[in-house]
């Protein structure tokens, strides 16, 4: 139950025999984000006892904490792990059952790299295998052991997915370094020894492997441990032309070293540009996220259409230290569009590009495209699910609304002049369509070229990933708007 709701979640048990079910009263959850990671129950391998996630403190929907619980199912009694410190998720128990692993961050400021414990369940104590690290997990953020005392992880690492083997003595190590920087990894687990992940290539498409334990190890000149276990999509990945991948680093705002990765068409060959390309930036949002080498159809879509595709990690992206991700921390606006048009001047001055096709703060772009944005902090806090990360970093919105109004584009809206096209989708709650609502009205006003368009029964993670009648829609209404203010070039035909 919350502040806009009278629902609450409970763990249940049931008889594999006889299916009769039964509520664990105190296994419940609670907490603003357990709407989007539920309760996350992780049975013991040995004793009747499961590990959840909720946070059954004081206020829970005004708070990121989030405790790891241990009830146990015969006697319903519930032991909390954690002191209401952390924002803990992932519970994982070692093979034998004598520790519980987990990871965690700081609830009240997100750009604190996430953190991997591990308790003794004798004494309860926990501590961090991860300390000095100093990187966020990898987005899908997973844990497994390999035996009892040693664990896998993934993390963002400059723009890349890859693994960390942890052991519970407190050492961490980056292994599998024949992985190459070219591909990232996209999930794993273990068992008996073997390590199963999937991994993405932006040429070769999204597989599984396999491969024993000791593959971890392999150094970037050894023979390939991993065997493929999976070949999907054979002819799409042979038929059809798929993007060049590089990478581009540059000087950032602050003057140290910003990195984009970039995906160009298939002839496209960077040591010899021949001509100008249009530049299209694609900036991811988070902004605690990181883009990396990647496959998927939106990014294949332009480089067949001529586009060279940049994805720049600006100064607050995850991946490359805490440093680097904190300094957008209550200042949003500034660093990351300086970054951003660094990277294009930088494209421009290799000669890869002639322009680029984004909204930013300035009017040297043809056309913008925002898909479930923020536009107003002020009439987003209390709509969004959000309002305790804004407070966390900006204030409450009645006692400092000037920091609302910094970090808010719809008060700038009278300096925008580009076209801009604003997708949103009907049930997202992280960026509520009353958002693109608003700037589209006021941009209407104004005179700028825009077009709304909401897509019904759509969150915010389905806006990508949609029944594919919506998602071909979506594709088509972004290459249209982009092909309209192109002189270059004319809408495409439908996708095929």
């Amino acid at each position: 139950a919350g502040w806009l709701d009278t629902v609450t979640t409970y763990l249940f048990v049931v008889d594999i025999e006889t299916l009769e079910e039964r509520r664990l009263d105190g296994a419940y959850g609670g907490g603003i984000v357990e709407n989007d990671s539920g309760l996350q129950p992780a049975w013991h391998p040995g004793d009747d006892w499961i590990a959840f996630c909720a946070y059954h403190g004081e206020n829970p929907d005004d708070s990121y904490v989030q405790d790891i619980y241990v009830v146990d199912v015969e006697t319903g009694a519930v032991e909390r792990v954690t002191d209401g410190e952390l924002f803990a998720a992932e519970p994982t128990w070692s093979p034998d059952g004598s520790r519980l692993a987990f990871a965690a961050s700081d609830p009240t400021n997100w750009y604190v790299p996430t953190n991997v414990y591990v308790t003794d369940r004798d004494t309860g104590e926990y501590r961090s295998l991860t300390e000095g690290l100093d990187r966020h997990l990898a987005w899908f953020e997973h844990l497994a052991w390999l035996d009892d005392e040693s664990l896998l992880t993934a993390i963002g690492d400059g723009g890349w997915s890859r693994f960390v083997r942890l052991d519970t003595g407190g050492s961490h190590e980056r292994v599998f370094d024949r992985q190459s920087r070219e591909e990232s990894l996209v999930g794993f687990d273990t068992a008996g020894g073997t390590v199963a992940f999937t991994r993405q290539h932006p040429r070769d498409g999204i597989d599984v492997f396999g491969m024993n334990a000791t593959g971890l190890d392999a150094s970037a000149d050894d023979r390939d441990p991993r065997n493929r276990l999976t070949d999907l999509n054979p002819e799409l990945v042979a038929d059809y032309e798929h993007p060049e991948f590089d990478r581009v680093t540059f000087e950032g705002t602050f003057g140290d070293e910003v990195e984009a990765v970039t995906f160009s068409p298939p002839e496209f060959d960077p040591a010899d540009p021949d001509g100008d390309r249009p530049l299209l930036l694609s900036i991811h949002g988070g902004p605690r996220r990181y883009d990396e080498p990647h496959f998927d159809f939106d990014t294949a879509y332009w480089t067949t259409r001529g586009y060279v595709v940049c994805k720049v990690n600006y100064h607050g992206s995850t991946s490359y230290g805490r440093d680097f991700c904190e300094r957008l921390s209550g200042s949003w606006g500034d660093a990351e569009v300086t970054d951003v048009l660094a990277g294009t001047d930088e494209l421009v001055e290799r000669g890869w590009v002639a322009t680029g096709y984004t909204l930013t703060e300035t009017d040297r772009f043809a056309a913008g495209i925002a898909e479930h944005g923020v536009y107003d902090m002020r009439s987003a806090f209390g709509t969004d699910d959000s309002h305790r990360w804004a407070e966390n970093e900006l204030g409450l919105p009645w006692e400092n609304p000037a920091a609302y109004d910094a970090v808010s584009s719809v008060t700038d809206v009278d300096q925008i002049d580009t076209p801009l096209l604003l997708t949103a989708g009907e049930e997202d709650w992280r960026c509520p369509p009353t958002q693109a609502e608003q700037m589209h009205v006021s941009l209407q006003k104004r005179g700028v070229e825009s077009k709304l368009v909401v897509y019904p029964d759509t969150n915010h993670v389905h806006h990508y990933i949609a029944e594919p009648d919506r998602a071909v829609h979506r594709l088509e209404a972004m290459d249209e708007w982009m092909a309209r203010f192109d002189p270059e070039r004319q809408s495409s035909d439908r996708c095929n």
